[in-house]
């Protein structure tokens, strides 16, 4: 392997770690917008009952398009569930007691965390 083609490799990680961090970030705080342009415009994501398919079609699969990585398919696997009521929120407990509270919005303070990484999480 070449020095540029193992430069290239850490840098498309690199890259490939930016997209799902700002996945599971866009997940957390139900930014719509931003999660929808973290995929391509044909992609597909698979949330469906469980089939009998082989191992790679439970991959997320990823492409690089116009020097941007992006999703072009994922599917779901449920390990477990646990259901409750999201509208019934209870922060009494130590834990979290005095901790900055999330919102879907501007407001949110994950902005103002993720904005000291000059805008790595964004795409």
């Amino acid at each position: 392997m070449t020095m540029d083609s193992r430069l290239r490799e850490m840098l498309d990680e690199f890259e490939l770690r930016k997209l799902v961090n700002s996945y599971c970030r866009a997940v957390d705080r139900g930014d719509i917008a931003h999660l929808r342009s973290l995929y391509h415009q044909d992609a597909a994501d698979d949330h469906g009952g469980f089939s009998k398919r082989s191992a790679d079609d439970f991959l997320g699969k990823y492409e690089k398009r116009s020097g941007a990585w992006g999703f072009t398919e994922r599917r779901i696997v449920t390990d477990w569930a646990h259901v409750n009521d999201p509208s019934t929120v209870d922060l009494s407990h130590p834990i979290t007691r005095d901790t900055p509270k999330g919102s879907t919005g501007a407001d949110d303070p994950s902005h103002g965390f993720f904005s000291l990484l000059g805008g790595h999480l964004e795409r």
